[in-house]
């Protein structure tokens, strides 16, 4: 009984002292990362840059002229006036079409027997930009016109800016509103411009 009595209170106070060695054990502290309350978006790709309907070109007027009148016949536009005094240039007016799946452009009415096959919607896609209000699809042809101004800006540059208009015709030959340019043909003169003027 003795043994026993000894052997109970041996294991007593062996873990009274496990117990307090235990309690002895340095703890680490852990750190929580702070939780990010912004939410993580997606990194946006950069914008692609936005064309305007202008240019401005370290040249002299002459030069900004010749490089116009070159970009003009590059795009195979008739010229209606030219006045170099005011530097502007206007462009035939065109009715641009299809006729046996081939574009044309045109400086009188689209002939009418031809207008029920015509189909521009491709021709659309590039030049305009959508319009929820009218479908490319019904289409028949465009009235198109454009001014194009050469100016000179305040630090003496030369500046060419392409007023471009167009106005779509239905297939029953109702005028439909007036689309906005997608800058397809502006960038097209542009691009020919800043051609001319690297090769002179």
């Amino acid at each position: 009984m003795k043994i026993y009595n000894i052997t109970l209170a041996l294991l007593l106070i062996f873990t009274t002292l496990s117990l307090v060695n235990c309690s002895k054990i340095p703890t680490e502290k852990i750190y929580k990362k702070p939780e990010n309350k912004i939410p993580q978006t997606k990194k946006d790709k950069p914008a692609k840059k936005q064309s305007t309907n202008s240019i401005v070109l370290d040249t002299t007027e002459n030069e900004a002229l010749d490089a116009t009148l070159f970009a003009v016949k590059w795009i195979k536009w008739k010229i209606f006036s030219e006045n170099y005094n005011n530097g502007i240039i206007l462009l035939k007016e065109a009715y641009v079409y299809s006729e046996n799946r081939k574009l044309k452009r045109i400086y009188h009415w689209p002939p009418k027997d031809s207008l029920g096959q015509s189909d521009i919607s491709g021709y659309l896609k590039k030049i305009a930009l959508r319009d929820s209000t009218i479908s490319f699809n019904d289409v028949a042809f465009t009235q198109e016109n454009m001014k194009i101004i050469i100016s000179k800006t305040s630090d003496g540059k030369m500046k060419v800016t392409a007023e471009y208009l167009i106005f779509p015709y239905m297939r029953n030959l109702e005028l439909g509103p007036q689309l906005h340019s997608s800058m397809y043909i502006e960038d097209i003169l542009f691009s020919k411009i800043k051609e001319y003027l690297e090769s002179n």
